[in-house]
């Protein structure tokens, strides 16, 4: 399993080798070359690893101009490259409790039925977001809402 600091070093590898490249060549064509050798096995062995290793699932490892650009972009907005680890929000928001309340209340509504009295209470509450917490429910607590 590859970690964020070795996908981060192929993705340094990668965009210094194309920061490198000749000015009278193309971002795209310089792409597709480092595609085509990279499928012939062609590169040394540096730039072979990187491009295997630059992303965190398995791909088809072409190497896009908007990737080289989201890497860049982020390198610039975040201070480095590597995929973020998005963690779960726990975080409980008021329309949560009062959508508790009126499930106990009123067990035999419908959810959207239910969305509409906490929509009646807190305003934009999405049926997904709904949803969503109703299965988090489910799946922490062992019951339904």
């Amino acid at each position: 399993m590859r970690t964020r600091e070795d996908i981060a070093a192929a993705r340094a590898i990668l965009l210094n080798e194309i920061e490198q490249r000749s000015k009278s060549t193309s971002l795209r064509s310089f792409l597709e070359i480092l595609n085509l050798r990279f499928k012939k096995g062609l590169l040394n062995k540096v730039l072979m690893n990187a491009i295997q290793n630059a992303w965190e699932k398995p791909r088809d490892f072409i190497l896009t101009p908007s990737t080289i650009m989201t890497w860049q972009i982020n390198r610039q907005t975040r201070g480095h490259d590597r995929p973020l680890k998005k963690s779960k929000d726990y975080t409980l928001h008021p329309w949560m409790q009062t959508a508790f309340i009126f499930r106990q209340k009123y067990p035999k509504e419908t959810y959207v039925q239910l969305l509409a009295r906490v929509n009646l209470k807190h305003e934009c509450v999405s049926y997904g977001q709904l949803m969503r917490y109703v299965h988090h429910i489910k799946d922490e607590l062992g019951t339904s809402l």
